[in-house]
C-alpha cells in the first residue's frame, strides 16, 4: 500500500501565500485549508501520487446507465450552447478528462474536431477504438501533441481533482492556439447548502458525516468562482462568462425547465459552477 498522503503544504499551492490556516476537518479526518490571499480551499496534507494512481486505476467506466448519458446530454447542449457565442467557428478541441466519451462526441457532431484525454488507459484505449479518436493517456506534461494547437479546452469536472492546478493551467496556455479559450466547470463550495452545513457543523448542530461536500475522497481543491477566477487571471487567462452549472434534467417538463433556467440558476448559487476563459497572447 503507497504511502497516503505528501508533506503539508505550508504555502498556498495556488498563489504561494503564507496566509493559509486550518478551516475544517471532514468525517474522513482529512483537513481542509484556507488561504486568505486568494480564497481558494484544498486538502491539507494532499493525497501523495502513488495513492491516486491506485485509486484512479480503473475508475472510469465506458458503460454508464441510458438515463446518465441523457443527463450528461443535457449538459453539454447547455455549455455548448453557452460557448458557441465565444466560439462560433469551430476547430480542435481538447475533451480533457474524457470520462466515458459524451461530451467528446456531442461536440463532434457539433463539428468540433475532437481528441481526448484521461487517466485510465485501459479506459481510453477502448473508447479510442471505439470511438475512432484521437486520445491520450498518462503523464499530461509528457504528452506529444506535435505541431496541434488547441482552441478550446474543455474540463468538465476535473480541475478540482488536480494537484497541481497552476502548473495544469501553464499547460493548457502551451497547447493553446493565441486566443484560445478554456472551459472549466467544478463544483461550488460556496453553493448555499455547503454554507448552511459548515455553518451547523462549526456550531456543532450537524455532526454527522461532517464535511461530506467536500467529497475528499478524491477531490483536492475547493473553489468558488471568485478563488477560480483569480487562478484564471494569474496565470494568463481572461475570464469572459460565469454561469452556474446545475445539472439539467432530460426528463423535466418545459415550465420546470424556465423556471430552474430563468429564475434557479439566475438568482441561487448552484452546487456547481462554469466559466469560459480566454487566452491572453
Amino acid at each position: 500500500m503507497p504511502e497516503k498522503f505528501d508533506k503539508k503544504y505550508e504555502a498556498c499551492p495556488v498563489c504561494r501565500s503564507a496566509a493559509i490556516h486550518h478551516h475544517h476537518s471532514d468525517f474522513r479526518a482529512n483537513d481542509i485549508y484556507r488561504c486568505d490571499g486568494c480564497g481558494v480551499q484544498f486538502m491539507n496534507p494532499v493525497y501523495s501520487d502513488a495513492y491516486l494512481t491506485e485509486y484512479y486505476a480503473g475508475y472510469i467506466t465506458p458503460e454508464y446507465t441510458q438515463r446518465t448519458i441523457d443527463e450528461q446530454y443535457e449538459v453539454c447542449k447547455q455549455n455548448f450552447t453557452v460557448l458557441q457565442h465565444y466560439i462560433p467557428n469551430k476547430g480542435e478541441m481538447l475533451d480533457f478528462g474524457l470520462g466515458n466519451g459524451t461530451y467528446a462526441l456531442h461536440a463532434r457532431k457539433l463539428g468540433w474536431q475532437v481528441s481526448g484525454y484521461d487517466v485510465d488507459c485501459a479506459t481510453t484505449e477502448q473508447l479510442a477504438k471505439k470511438m475512432q479518436m484521437d486520445i491520450r493517456c498518462g503523464d499530461f506534461d509528457k504528452l506529444d501533441w506535435g505541431d496541434k494547437k488547441f482552441d478550446l479546452i474543455y474540463a468538465h469536472h476535473v480541475v478540482e481533482h488536480l494537484k497541481d492546478p497552476v502548473a495544469r493551467l501553464k499547460n493548457f496556455r502551451t497547447i493553446l492556439n493565441p486566443g484560445g479559450y478554456l472551459y472549466i466547470g467544478v463544483p461550488n463550495i460556496s453553493a448555499w447548502g455547503s454554507r448552511l452545513k459548515f455553518l451547523l457543523e462549526k456550531i456543532g448542530l450537524k455532526k454527522g458525516r461532517v464535511g461530506r461536500y467536500y467529497d475528499s475522497e478524491h477531490h483536492i481543491f475547493y473553489y468558488n468562482p471568485a478563488s477560480l477566477g483569480k487562478l484564471l487571471e494569474n496565470s494568463g487567462f481572461e475570464v469572459v462568462y460565469r454561469g452556474n452549472a446545475s445539472k439539467p434534467k432530460p426528463y423535466q417538463n418545459a415550465i420546470t425547465k424556465f423556471l430552474r433556467q430563468n429564475i434557479k440558476e439566475r438568482l441561487v448559487p448552484g452546487v456547481a459552477f462554469f466559466v469560459i476563459a480566454r487566452k491572453i497572447n
